[in-house]
């Protein structure tokens, strides 16, 4: 998570519990380029990624890598250090969180005003609801 943050790459943590046709669905609208697994996870995530033509990369970790996927700890050992982290500004999207999607597909929250995509106004009201439902069970800063 951090090393995909570090590379100034958007992380986008996934359900392990996914089908292949959640995480094509996840993977597509998120234009994912590379993902990350584990081996374990490899049966859905080549079934997803048959039909998605950015997923250029497949990295697992684990005994069984799928054939042309990369192995992880090659790619460990095989790589070089960073010097430093990449550039990135404050208004970068670091990371996309889908919903469960409960109600049909996951979704990822925009503003419907501008079709930005910005998580922080749901985040601030899942917040303020939280402290009205649950009131004198939060603490409070003094």
């Amino acid at each position: 998570y951090y090393a995909v943050l570090g590379l100034g790459a958007i992380a986008v943590p996934l359900n392990i519990m996914l089908k292949s046709r959640e995480l094509a669905f996840q993977l597509e609208d998120s234009e994912a380029r590379a993902i990350i697994a584990w081996s374990n996870f490899a049966g859905e995530v080549e079934k997803a990624s048959a039909s998605l033509e950015m997923l250029t990369s497949r990295i697992y970790l684990g005994d069984h890598i799928p054939s042309g996927a990369l192995p992880m700890l090659d790619l460990i050992r095989q790589g070089n250090r960073l010097p430093h982290s990449a550039e990135t500004l404050p208004e970068d999207v670091a990371v996309i969180l889908y919903t469960a999607g409960v109600t049909g597909r996951p979704i990822f929250p925009f503003d419907a005003t501008t079709g930005a995509r910005d998580p922080v106004p749901f985040l601030a009201a899942g917040a303020e609801l939280h402290a009205e439902l649950l009131g004198d069970f939060i603490p409070r800063e003094s």
